[in-house]
């Protein structure tokens, strides 16, 4: 499994982890979609996160969103890696926003 989470914290440098967002005010949200194990996936993984995202009006500024979409390549290319090799299979990519919290999972 791979995992991106975002927290802001006061104490910490401004980093990657900490300008995915902007603090979000709306209720929890939760997507889920799959997609093949092969590389051509990882451009539409990293579509549907940011359409996703997008939609739900987080406020997303030019650098998070492209921000967002490096790291949430960089857990689909590593997914694809490891399931090369075995039988053809799929992977889950999960999206979930929880107040100043973004998790994304993939699961091969």
């Amino acid at each position: 499994m791979a995992r991106a989470l975002s927290r802001r914290s006061s104490h910490q440098e401004p980093a990657l982890a900490n300008s995915v967002f902007d603090p979000c005010t709306a209720a929890s949200r939760t997507a889920s979609f799959l997609l093949p194990a092969v590389p051509a996936a990882v451009r539409e993984g990293r579509r549907r996160v940011r359409t996703t995202l997008l939609g739900w009006g987080l406020g997303l500024d030019e650098d998070s969103s492209w921000s967002l979409t490096v790291v949430c390549g960089e857990l689909l290319v590593r997914a694809v890696r490891r399931a090369a090799g075995g039988p053809a299979g799929r992977l889950a990519v999960g999206v979930d926003v929880e107040g100043d919290q973004l998790i994304v999972d993939v699961l091969e």
